[in-house]
């Protein structure tokens, strides 16, 4: 095979793993090759292929390789390159996520929109009319929000994420390993394209990626990771939860003596 065939040209020192998160350039050597070998950079970031080849092959190693994926994903080098990937391939997820309801909606002869998202404009949506310009507008304004709600809700989540890591002693890589991964976990989000079934199987396949990517990123146990961040909130929320309850019961002592 043509891999075969330049693992017997190259040089021992070639061959030599280099150090994770280093750069590897290698001339002259074909793009399917490049994508076979398991210790070059991640294709989003090596950026050899193409923008477009490059996304996709980075969107089906994380969901179809993600164990080798993650172990190539450098934990150095800035949060842009993620943060730009975890926009787009997050924002092309919602946007299919919000589209299938409002499909749905308007084959009933409603909006779509107006049966779950009332809240986010004040009033029912399907009270508008099938297809008003009022409506649409104001579904372009939500798909237009899509990207800042991405960023926000990666922000967020990471922040909270690394904070759970850091109570089980898991954050050995610092911060940015923790969002970079979680960054290529939005990968998940583009099984929304599949109606119905889509968005379960996203956040199913979301959390097993989180395990792995967290795993290879700070170096740590499946099990820590798995504690962290699914055990670990229910224990902070019961306390959370006692200690509210407790507060009340102190309200009267402190009020009436």
């Amino acid at each position: 095979s043509e891999t075969f065939a330049f693992e017997e040209q190259a040089s021992p020192v070639e061959q030599m793993e280099p150090e994770r998160g280093a750069p590897v350039v290698m001339p002259g050597v074909e793009e399917a090759g490049q994508a076979a070998a398991s210790w070059i950079n991640i294709p989003w970031e090596g950026r050899q292929g193409g923008f477009f080849a490059d996304f996709f092959i980075t969107v089906r190693m994380v969901l179809f390789q993600p164990g080798e994926f993650f172990a190539r994903m450098p934990i150095r080098g800035g949060i842009m390159s993620p943060l730009v990937f975890a926009v787009l391939v997050g924002s092309i997820g919602l946007c299919f996520s919000i589209f299938w309801p409002l499909l749905w909606g308007l084959t009933r002869g409603g909006s779509g929109l107006g049966e779950w998202m009332p809240l986010m404009f004040g009033s029912s949506m399907s009270d508008l009319g099938p297809l008003s310009s009022f409506r649409l507008g104001q579904v372009f304004i939500l798909l237009a929000s899509v990207p800042f709600m991405v960023v926000i809700g990666l922000f967020i989540y990471s922040l909270f994420t690394h904070f759970l890591l850091i109570l089980v002693w898991g954050n050995k890589s610092g911060f940015e390993a923790t969002f970079r991964v979680l960054s290529y976990v939005m990968a998940g989000y583009i099984f929304n394209i599949v109606p119905i079934i889509g968005g379960l199987v996203s956040g199913i396949w979301m959390i097993v990626l989180q395990v792995i990517g967290l795993s290879q990123a700070h170096g740590i146990g499946v099990l820590r990771v798995l504690f962290a961040i699914l055990f670990l909130p229910f224990i902070l929320l019961l306390l959370i939860a006692v200690a509210f309850i407790g507060l009340l019961g102190l309200i009267p002592l402190l009020l009436w003596g």
